[in-house]
């Protein structure tokens, strides 16, 4: 599942001086990997879920800038998504602005084809 949501407070910042973009109109799309009740640690350098390693977290991006970082470890609420996108390991997601809530969710996708 693939949802559509504004960039939260946290990552504007950051997404608008890497992209340059008006973030208020800028949509990110990104799959889910974590929802309620799932128990998601970013405390260190690797992304776990469940138990399960999923993704590594990066300190800088690809031109060097510090990346923000959601540094929690939690129980996901019955509100909450974490998504990452394991297609793309620099891609700017919840490891590094946090979970989803479900208010600011505008559209649920489902990818028409895969591969």
């Amino acid at each position: 599942m693939l949802i559509e949501f504004c960039p939260p407070q946290p990552a504007r910042e950051y997404a608008d001086q890497r992209w340059g973009l008006v973030t208020e109109t800028v949509r990110f799309l990104k799959p889910v990997v974590a929802a309620s009740g799932d128990h998601v640690d970013a405390t260190s350098d690797v992304l776990i879920v469940n138990g399960l390693p999923l993704a590594p977290i990066q300190t800088l991006d690809s031109q060097g800038r510090e990346l923000p970082r959601w540094k929690e470890a939690r129980i996901l609420s019955e509100v909450e998504f974490f998504v990452v996108s394991d297609r793309v390991p620099q891609s700017f997601d919840s490891r590094y602005f946090g979970p989803i809530h479900r208010d600011e969710i505008l559209a649920v996708r489902r990818p028409l084809i895969t591969w």
